[in-house]
This record gives structure tokens, sequence and C-alpha cells, in this order.
């Protein structure tokens, strides 16, 4: 199976809103407005694609100096000021328990420190415990 990943443009954005609809709202019971977050508009959204389909995508939002993120309390300070949240992971069913996931927390992490974020928070329902396990193996800390 080959997998493209890449920065997603304005109309796979708009196949990423209905990726996250299929599995926050139908597996996790989201509520559907929760699906565009406050700051996708400036957030740079990377996806996986397989056979030119979207099967998983992850999203970055880098804050500036200024900026205070949603729990830069619990992150601190950064030296240059830039922080920055990774959210709504999602892969589909049928690809999870391929390098997809791994895939994208990759490109995210490489994104970020070639942008120079020295701190990053990531946001993960409690009951995706097997997101959370990666997580941790991957050097994150719970908070």
């Amino acid at each position: 199976m080959k997998i493209l990943y890449k920065i997603a443009d304005s109309k796979e954005f708009k196949e990423i809103i209905i990726l996250r609809k299929e599995i926050f709202v139908s597996e996790d019971n989201y509520p559907e407005e929760a699906m565009k977050s406050l700051n996708d508009d400036k957030a740079i959204h990377l996806i996986a694609k397989v056979d030119r389909k979207i099967v998983g995508a992850i999203s970055l939002y880098i804050s500036d100096e200024k900026e205070t993120l949603f729990l830069s309390d619990k992150l601190g300070a950064a030296d240059n000021g830039l922080l920055a949240d990774v959210y709504k992971l999602c892969v589909l069913s049928d690809y999870r328990k391929t390098q997809v996931s791994l895939g994208l927390i990759f490109l995210s992490y490489k994104y970020l420190k070639n942008h120079r974020v020295q701190k990053n928070f990531i946001f993960v329902l409690k009951n995706k415990k097997e997101q959370i396990e990666l997580y941790k193996k991957l050097g994150y800390e719970r908070s």
C-alpha cells in the first residue's frame, strides 16, 4: 500500500471535514458542530492519501508570541514564543492498524520542528486509549 502524505489544500480540507464527521460524529458521538475548530482557517492540515482517497488527517495550529493557546498555561512559555496545538487526528478504521497514524504524527512533529516550535499540546479524548499509549511511546506526557 502506497501512502501519500501532504499538506491539504482548500478542496481537500472540505474532505477532511467529511472524514472528521465520519469518525468523530459516527464513532465517538461528537456534536457535528464541533467538526470545524476555531483555528482551522489558520491551521496547517496534513493528510494521508491512499489511491487518491484521504484516509487520515491531523491539524496543526502554531501560535505566535502575542497569542495564547487554549492550554498554554499547561505548556508554559517557549523561549521563542512558538507553541502549537496538534488536534483532530483522524484515520479511517481500515487504516488504523497501518502506518497512517504514525506517519501523520511523525510528519506533524517534523513540520513543527522545521518551523521552530518548541512546545506543543495534543488533545486526545480519554476513551482513546490506543492514541494515548501511542503518544506516550513517542515521549508525550499526560497533563
